[in-house]
């Protein structure tokens, strides 16, 4: 889970939003971690902040490919769908409890903690390279709880860019894919 995480994201994130994005413990995070310091940046313990990134393209590529890396490797569309429904998770979680809108208007920028930020702005990204993803319930379920709440966070965030093109990028993946959300 993890690795698939620092491999696939589309921004590097820190070793805190990994966690947070996967929902597992940082202790956890680490552990798994550990021993691929030859291949991944790991932050030391006195920058928590900074992101955890891969040294070398090649080890994506290594890594994203069966032939090259038999045992070893993360198939990029189920790494995709992983990482999307795990954005929809961690937007739903923070969301569902809340019964009014408003309460985003209420923050600021600083206030939207980088994991929140991240699955806000990349979890159409990851829906559209997990090719054959049946989650059009998720979608659903997304589109009629926390559309306003999205798009209202990613405009705090000075990303309202970002919330239009992700709409017209899954109304393309819809059309092609011939569903219907």
């Amino acid at each position: 889970m993890v690795l698939k995480a620092v491999v696939y994201v589309y921004n590097p994130l820190s070793m805190s939003a990994i966690s947070v994005l996967v929902q597992i413990s940082i202790e956890r995070v680490q552990a798994a971690l550990a021993f691929i310091h030859s291949l991944i940046y790991i932050p030391s313990s006195q920058h928590p902040a900074k992101h955890i990134s891969i040294f070398h393209a090649s080890f994506y590529d290594f890594i994203s490919n069966q032939n090259m890396s038999s045992g070893h490797y993360l198939d990029p569309c189920v790494s995709h769908k992983f990482l999307a429904l795990q954005c929809l998770s961690l937007m739903d979680k923070e969301w569902s409890a809340k019964t009014n809108v408003c309460y985003l208007a209420e923050r600021r920028c600083g206030d939207i903690s980088e994991s929140l930020e991240y699955a806000c702005s990349s979890w159409v990204f990851h829906f559209i390279y997990a090719d054959n993803i049946n989650e059009s319930t998720e979608l659903k379920h997304f589109f009629q709880k926390h559309l306003l709440r999205w798009m209202d966070c990613l405009s705090i965030l000075g990303k309202l860019r970002t919330a239009m093109n992700s709409l017209y990028k899954l109304e393309s993946w819809a059309n092609v894919s011939n569903l219907v959300v």
